[in-house]
């Protein structure tokens, strides 16, 4: 009876964090991880302004630009976030890279964000878990655990989320931004 009781608790407990371990919007199409949206700005805020900020932001976190078009106000860059995690060596960590790929389109007032393309890429290329839509690290299990994994999926949303901040802070920084704007 009392291992039964502990089994219950052990397999709630794991499921209650594996449940909590991916926390991502998909996309429906792509069937990718994707954060987008369409921000408001204020109304003066032009594409070119847009773009330069922007721009700035992706520098100052030392972001590699894959594309620069300033006449269209679109900016693309990888983003390169570095995780400890969980190693296969018992009370070791790990530490990779979780690697996205930034879209931001321009309009007069308003911009659209993309991040997609969600990846690990572990130190110096070796265990690297790959997608993270992939439910175990692409490596295995004995070279990026499954706790370590989890770890990695846990923490890449609420990191996400701060960059995004930061980025609509950046863009433009007085006061509140306009409410959401839902059609591009």
């Amino acid at each position: 009876m009392k291992n039964t009781i502990l089994f219950i608790v052990f397999a709630l407990l794991f499921t209650s964090y594996s449940a909590s371990a991916q926390e991502f919007p998909i996309d429906g199409t792509t069937h990718k991880i994707t954060y987008s949206e369409v921000v408001q700005t204020s109304a003066s805020l032009k594409k070119a302004t847009i773009y330069d900020r922007a721009l700035s932001w992706a520098m100052n976190n030392k972001y590699k630009i894959t594309k620069m078009d300033k006449a269209n106000s679109i900016l693309g860059c990888e983003a390169s976030i570095v995780m400890n995690y969980p190693g296969p060596r018992v009370g070791m960590n790990d530490t990779g890279f979780i690697k996205f790929d930034i879209l931001i389109d321009g309009k007069d007032g308003r911009y659209k964000y993309t991040y997609t393309n969600f990846r690990h890429e572990g130190h110096k290329g070796k265990g690297n878990g790959g997608v993270l839509e992939l439910p175990k690290a692409e490596c295995g299990k004995y070279v990026l655990p499954d706790n370590g994994w989890a770890k990695i999926k846990k923490e890449t949303p609420r990191i996400t989320e701060n960059i995004i901040t930061d980025m609509k802070v950046s863009i433009e920084p007085q006061g509140t931004p306009a409410p959401k704007k839902t059609e591009w």
